[in-house]
């Protein structure tokens, strides 16, 4: 997968994560090349009074893109949604 876009918000808590030799944003999303699998990653909190505007855009961009499935990995919780 490869990383197609990330997310910036007052919200969103700063910092840079290091994988595999590269400095990446925290909040990423990641596609397959046909474009019909896409992963939010969030290695970040996103601040609780903010969490509806940081996460405005991703709802938009779901629904212009016509997603028909969200899943939801909690590892706070340890459950799938």
């Amino acid at each position: 997968m490869n990383q197609i876009s990330c997310a910036e918000s007052e919200f969103i808590v700063p910092g840079v994560i290091y994988v595999e030799g590269k400095l990446r944003h925290p909040f990423r999303l990641y596609s397959n090349e046909r474009g019909d699998v896409c992963v939010l990653v969030c290695e970040v909190q996103v601040m609780i009074q903010g969490i509806y505007s940081a996460l405005d855009p991703v709802s938009k961009w779901v629904l212009h893109n016509n997603v028909l499935e969200v899943v939801v990995l909690d590892s706070s919780r340890g459950r799938i949604t």
